[in-house]
């Protein structure tokens, strides 16, 4: 569910966007991979 979240879209109405974006109305300034290895690293 991580992915589908924060990853943009490539197509459509909403290219360039983000669903968590549109949710909380936040920039994500790093990519979705970045962001699942941090939350990794930081429980491991």
């Amino acid at each position: 569910m991580f992915y589908h979240n924060h990853r943009r879209y490539n197509d459509g109405k909403r290219k360039g966007q983000i669903p968590y974006e549109l949710l909380t109305g936040q920039y994500q300034s790093k990519d979705w991979l970045d962001m699942l290895m941090e939350l990794y690293e930081k429980k491991h």
